[in-house]
Formats: C-alpha cells, sequence, structure tokens
C-alpha cells in the first residue's frame, strides 16, 4: 500500500513561528513608541535651548527649525536603544504579571528559546541604531554646524538691537537707540585702531553690511560727528567706515571632525598620522559598541525580571538600568583613552566587550529557567519605621468633624500635589539623563568621575525644574483627573452637583503654590547654580568660558556709556574706566571722560586723574586729579554684572527699568522678562486649566486615551508658541507684553469656554 506524506497544513506551519512574531511585536512596536516619546521630549528640550541661544546671541528665528530637522538623527541614535531598553523591562514585567512564563513553561518552551527570539529582535535594534549613527547622523552633524555658523555669521548684524551693546567683534563697540525699516536710528561707534587713535562717531542713522572678500564690517553713517583722535571733531552728512572682522567658517569638506565621518570612511585610516588613526579607531570603536550592547540586553534582563515578584521587581529594574548605565560609561571612557593614546584601545576594547557577556554570563548561571531563577533579594533588612500616637499637643484639644467639602478638597489636593511632584520627579530625571548623555562626554575627557557627573546634575537642576515644571503641572493634572474618571470618582462628584469649575476651584491651591515655587527658583536658585555652573563648566571646557572679571566691558547706567578695563573682587575700585555721554539728538557726543581709577566712596564715586572732552573747550583736554561722577550705580549690582553672565531675573528687570543697574541689552530684553516672571507664576494654573477642559468636564462620549493626547499636545503647543513668542518679544519684533500675554490668553480663554460651557451639563 502505497504511503503518501502527510499534508502539511499551513496554519499548522503558521502556529510553529507564532511565539517568534508575538514576542518580536511585543518589542519593537512598544520600542518605537517610546523611542518616538524619547526622541520628542529630547526635540523640545533642545529646541527651548535653542530658543534661548537664539535669544541670546541674536540668531533670526527662521533658523529654529531647520537646526532642529538636523538634530534628529543625533537624538535618534540615542532614544533607539533606550526605547528598546525600556521596552525589554515593560514587556518582561508584563509577561510575569499576566502569569505568562508559567503558560510557556507548561508547554515546554525553555527561557533560552525566549532569550534568543529577544537576542534577535535586539540584532534589528542594533542594526537600526548603527545605521542611524554610522551614516545618517554624521551627515546631520555636519548640515547643522554648517547652517549654525551660517545663523551666527547673520546674528552678527541681526543682533544689534535697540539700547544693546554690540562689541563682539574686537576694537568695535556699537549701540543705536533705534532700529526703522532695517537702518540703525542714534547709533554711537567706537572703533580702538583707527587711521589716528581711537575713533568716535555720533550719528543720526546708520546702514550696516559685511563685505565677503575680504571679510569686512562696513558703517554707512549720515548725518553726524566724528572725533578723530578723541579730540578732534568732524561734521559729516554721509560717510562709510571699513573694519576687518573674522566670520564663522560656512563651507568646508566633510571630515573636519571624525564625528563628521560613516562607518566606511572611518575604516579608512589616514596614512601617516597615527593620532588620526587613533581618533577614527576610538570613533568608529565607540558607534558599534554602542550599537551592539543591546544584544547582551535579553539574557540579562530575562532571568532578573522573570525570577522577581511584586514589591522585588524594581530592584532588578535598578540593576538593569545600572548596568546599561554603567555599560554606555564604559564605552565613553574607553573610547576617550583610546583617542587620547593614553590605553591601547583594543585592550580597553576587550574588556568593555566582556562586561556584558560575563554580566549576562552570571546572570543567566544563577537561573537556568523561569520557575528556578535565584529570588532578587537585599542582604539586609530593611528597618520598618513605626510611629506612636502622634504629638502631644493633638491631644490637648479635641479634633473636629471635618465636613464633606472639606474631605473632598483635601482629597483632591492631595491626590494632584502628589501626581503633579511624581511626574515633576521623573521629567527632570529624563532630561538630566538626556543632558548627561550630551556632555557626558566632556566630563569623561575632563577625568570627572561620578563626583562630576553629580555636581553636573546639581548645577543644572534649577533649570531643569524650570523647564520641566509648565509640563509637570499639566502631567499632574491629567493622571490625576485621568484616575479620577477612571474610577468613576469624577461620576460621583458631578453626582454631589460639583460641576468641572468647582473642581477646579477646590485644587486651585496646587497650582498657586506651584507657581510661586518656580519663581522662586527662578530667581533665586537658578541664578547662583548658574553662576557656579559657568566658572566650573568654563574650567572643564576653555572653549566655553564667559568672560570674567578682568576683561574689559561695556554697560549702561542711565544717560552713561561705560567701558571699564578692570575691577576688584567688590567693584569699589574701577581701573581705565572710559565713560560717554550723547546728545538727545543722537547726533553728536556731549561729553567723554578717561580716568584711571573710579572709587566708591560709601555714598558716590570719585573719579582720579581723569581726562575730560566736551564741544566748548574743542581739542582740548580737561585734566582734574579728582572728579565726582554722578550716577546711580552702585558696587554691589555691579560686581553681579561684572562677575560672570548670569540668567537675567526679574528683579534686574524691574531694576534696569529705573536706571539703577548696569545693562548691555535692549530694552525689549528687560521688559519681556519682567513680564515672563508674572507669566511663570501663572502657567501651572493655565496648564491645569487644559487638564480639567479635557478630561474633567463631561461629555456624552468620553474616550480617556484621546483627552489624554489632547491635553498633552496643547500643552507641548502653548510651550513651543510662548518660547516662540518671548524671543519675538525680546527681539522687538512684538511689543513684550504681548509677547508674554499671547499664548496665555489664547489657550487660557479656550480652556475657560470648555469649562464655563460644561455648567449647563451639571
Amino acid at each position: 500500500m502505497t504511503r503518501f506524506p502527510p499534508r502539511t497544513d499551513r496554519s499548522t506551519r503558521g502556529r510553529s513561528h507564532l511565539l517568534e512574531r508575538y514576542i518580536a511585536r511585543s518589542l519593537l512596536w512598544p520600542t518605537l513608541q517610546l523611542a518616538g516619546v524619547l526622541l520628542a521630549i529630547m526635540l523640545l528640550e533642545r529646541g527651548l535651548r535653542l530658543l534661548q541661544e537664539i535669544s541670546a546671541l541674536g540668531i533670526p528665528g527662521r533658523y529654529l527649525g531647520p537646526l532642529l530637522i538636523r538634530l534628529v538623527p543625533y537624538y535618534a541614535q540615542q532614544a533607539l536603544p533606550f526605547g528598546f531598553v525600556v521596552a525589554v523591562i515593560l514587556v518582561l514585567s508584563r509577561m510575569g504579571r499576566n502569569r505568562e512564563w508559567e503558560a510557556m513553561a507548561s508547554a515546554g518552551i525553555s527561557p533560552s528559546r525566549i532569550a534568543r527570539i529577544m537576542a534577535l529582535t535586539a540584532c534589528v535594534v542594533a542594526a537600526a541604531t548603527l545605521v542611524i549613527s554610522g551614516f545618517i547622523e554624521p551627515l546631520g552633524r555636519h548640515g547643522y554646524r554648517r547652517l549654525h555658523a551660517v545663523a551666527v555669521n547673520e546674528a552678527r548684524l541681526v543682533a544689534i538691537r535697540p539700547g544693546a551693546i554690540y562689541d563682539r567683534i574686537p576694537g568695535v563697540m556699537l549701540t543705536a537707540s533705534g532700529n526703522r525699516h532695517g537702518h540703525l536710528e542714534g547709533v554711537f561707534v567706537r572703533l580702538e585702531n583707527g587711521p589716528q587713535g581711537p575713533l568716535l562717531v555720533s550719528a543720526h542713522s546708520a546702514a550696516i553690511r559685511v563685505a565677503q572678500d575680504p571679510p569686512t564690517l562696513q558703517f554707512v553713517l549720515e548725518r553726524g560727528e566724528m572725533l578723530i583722535g578723541g579730540v578732534r571733531a568732524v561734521q559729516f552728512d554721509r560717510i562709510t567706515l571699513n573694519h576687518p572682522m573674522m566670520l564663522e567658517q560656512t563651507r568646508w569638506k566633510r571630515g573636519r571632525d571624525v564625528r563628521e565621518l560613516t562607518l566606511l570612511e572611518l575604516t579608512d585610516l589616514p596614512p601617516g598620522d597615527p593620532a588620526g588613526q587613533r581618533r577614527q579607531l576610538a570613533e568608529l570603536y565607540g558607534k558599534v559598541a554602542r550599537a551592539m550592547g543591546l544584544l547582551a540586553l535579553p539574557w540579562i534582563a530575562l532571568p532578573l525580571l522573570a525570577g522577581s515578584r511584586g514589591e522585588r521587581r524594581w530592584m532588578a529594574v535598578a540593576t538593569i538600568a545600572f548596568l546599561v548605565v554603567a555599560y554606555y560609561h564604559s564605552v565613553n571612557l574607553s573610547r576617550n583613552l583610546g583617542a587620547s593614546g593614553e590605553i591601547a584601545l583594543t585592550r580597553m576594547a576587550g574588556v568593555t566587550a566582556l562586561l556584558p557577556v560575563l554580566a549576562g554570563a552570571l546572570v543567566w548561571r544563577l537561573g537556568s529557567g523561569v520557575r528556578q531563577h535565584a529570588p532578587v533579594t537585599l542582604p539586609f533588612t530593611l528597618p520598618r519605621l513605626r510611629f506612636g500616637a502622634g504629638p502631644r499637643w493633638r491631644h490637648r484639644w479635641p479634633s473636629l468633624p471635618r465636613g464633606m467639602p472639606d474631605l473632598l478638597t483635601g482629597y483632591l489636593v492631595g491626590k494632584l500635589a502628589a501626581m503633579t511632584l511624581a511626574v515633576l520627579a521623573g521629567l527632570v530625571l529624563i532630561l538630566q539623563v538626556i543632558d548627561l548623555l550630551e556632555r557626558g562626554e566632556t566630563l569623561v575627557a575632563a577625568g570627572e568621575g561620578l563626583a562630576g557627573f553629580l555636581r553636573y546634575a546639581w548645577l543644572r537642576l534649577p533649570a531643569t525644574v524650570l523647564q520641566a515644571g509648565p509640563l509637570a503641572m499639566l502631567g499632574g493634572g491629567l493622571l490625576a483627573f485621568a484616575l479620577l474618571r477612571s474610577s468613576n470618582e469624577l461620576v460621583a462628584i458631578h453626582g454631589q452637583g460639583i460641576s468641572a469649575a468647582g473642581v477646579l476651584l477646590r485644587v486651585s491651591i496646587v497650582p498657586i503654590c506651584f507657581g510661586l515655587l518656580l519663581v522662586g527658583v527662578s530667581e533665586v536658585w537658578s541664578p547662583r547654580a548658574q553662576v557656579a555652573y559657568t566658572a566650573w563648566w568654563g574650567k572643564l571646557d576653555p572653549a566655553t568660558s564667559a568672560p570674567t572679571g578682568q576683561s574689559r566691558r561695556w554697560f549702561r547706567i542711565g544717560p552713561d556709556l561705560v567701558e571699564v578695563g578692570a575691577a576688584e573682587k567688590s567693584s569699589t575700585v574701577l581701573r581705565d574706566v572710559r565713560i560717554y555721554q550723547v546728545a538727545a539728538d543722537r547726533q553728536k557726543l556731549r561729553e567723554w571722560v578717561h580716568a584711571d581709577e573710579a572709587r566708591w566712596n560709601g555714598a558716590g564715586w570719585t573719579l582720579h586723574r581723569a581726562e575730560r572732552w566736551n564741544p566748548a573747550g574743542g581739542p582740548a583736554l580737561q585734566v582734574e586729579q579728582s572728579s565726582s561722577w554722578q550716577t546711580k550705580l552702585k558696587p554691589a549690582p555691579l560686581a553681579r554684572f561684572l562677575a560672570a553672565p548670569v540668567p537675567l531675573t526679574g528683579r534686574d528687570a524691574w531694576l534696569a527699568a529705573r536706571d539703577s543697574v548696569p545693562i548691555d541689552r535692549a530694552d525689549t530684553v528687560y521688559d519681556t522678562r519682567l513680564y515672563m516672571t508674572v507669566s511663570l507664576a501663572i502657567v501651572p494654573m493655565l496648564m491645569l486649566f487644559l487638564a480639567t477642559a479635557l478630561v474633567v468636564v463631561p461629555r456624552n462620549e468620553v474616550v480617556l486615551g484621546q483627552c489624554l493626547f489632547q491635553a498633552a499636545t496643547a500643552g507641548l503647543a502653548y510651550l513651543v508658541l510662548d518660547g516662540w513668542l518671548q524671543v519675538l518679544g525680546q527681539s522687538g519684533s512684538v511689543p513684550p507684553p504681548l509677547a508674554v500675554a499671547a499664548a496665555p490668553l489664547l489657550f487660557g480663554t479656550f480652556a475657560l469656554e470648555l469649562i464655563l460651557n460644561s455648567e449647563t451639563n451639571i
């Protein structure tokens, strides 16, 4: 009898790979989602920093979008691996929570098979990471640097705003009182190296342009006066002055830095250049090692998470996070040491590659199966805190029962405050990790260990809190109200006749206190931390060091333009002081004074060994051994101004409007910053408005996920629009009050309308 081979059913063949597809799909889709979220957070954080740079340097706002687009590959290569790490932790935790390990073990599926499937998925993620970091990111880095150089060159002229002091080109100081249709008005220019000494020019209007070949700054001045050598006055109707300048290089062949080379270009070592060969090999090793490190993650995470239950799972997650961070830190350390030639790169690469292999083998050896995994426990017992009956003062007066409204208010306030602080801590942690990943290479190259990383995180903490504050209030409100809605507590609250406006009124104390906290951080903590950070980081990275008190500084104080050569630490004694006063019509210089020393006597300033010029005296100079300087300037704000560039606070802006502190920026910058202080206190309430309007407001059909997405989108849109308008306000393109108030009024009106319309549904 003829035997036919058994027929293979297509469904049977499909089921044989069902487990592989299930695990791969469970890992890849969350990886892409988490990577997208991390990428959006990274770009948002960098976008806010770019907005600050645009405001500080005067870069045109149209460069923000193109610059961010060129940074997408750089942040994608960081977001994709960490998204995979988080996805592995979440998926394995879910499988343990849903008892999928027991189901797989009963079906005869070994843990090694699961690990192999996850390792193959890790190969896909590692390959994608290697393609992005090895081929796309170098092109994006090169394009970003070139575009940034173009923007900085254009900012050399665009940054000249009314009231600002422009002294970025050596030997040139320029300030103007206005800007109309691209022409400056009320211009004062000081050229250090004129044909016959310093050249002082005051003019009614001026046009400025740059000649490219050779790079020359051209001043076309109209209707003014020029002091040759500082004493001989010459009237003019129109004059053109040329001054050589250095522009940022905007065109260079890709590969000026090894980070601009692709993987294939890194393998092409330059002959006869041992240092260049080391740098290229180190960069090649860093890109490959960071991607290949993902292959060991399943062999470490699976035994740890499968062997931990319930309350012990956080220990496994912490162990995985520590091993991942340690591996990436060791890769950066070995790459930098290999590039500098301090140690053989092959030796360090071998040691670094053994770390995940040994960790995976050790963890896998401790548990060979799902049920046989060694439990993750602490080697000691945590003490239990026992509290007594409470303070004695509580027993002196009988406690009064609270009413239902007070009980509900306390419950809502406590839940909202707890969720807001939790979201704030999470966002700060994410932003700190992103910042450390970007600056970690400099810390490693400077020889800073764990103490350096902790110090950096502490000094950057207040700035990070200010960035995360508005989103934390929005996220806290979303989570708190979402939990209330998912547990049907909002239904019970609405059943008591309490509308969305009533809920908002009961929890309003939280955003008010949170807004005051942000104002305190902005006014007190952040400036001090920024001064300490600038001084410390300038020592680690001299290329970014800020001007110190020993360099010459220009500032305005009332009607005076002042240049200080040097100052004591307390700023009670100033040396080589030059004071200029321009006439009200801005076409003539009214007077200038050059003093060897200016000394504070407790009530005012005294100029010693001063030379004075004014039009009445002609070319002759008046020499005075001692004279008084009538000004509101005091040593304390001057010392703070000369010490180091610090973030502008609302108090500084308020004093600048009263000519009580030295200033060197445009008046619109100070006006915008003053209004921003008020806005910072209002933003948390606005974010809570958005959360209440989109989650708490009763609707016929409520899709919670859709509400959360709408609120998150509205919050991010607010931050982007508000930051953009503030930059326009500082540049003078938009009036400062409108620039600061436009976004809160727009989004606040929208949220308030939804809340008020919901009153009819109760």
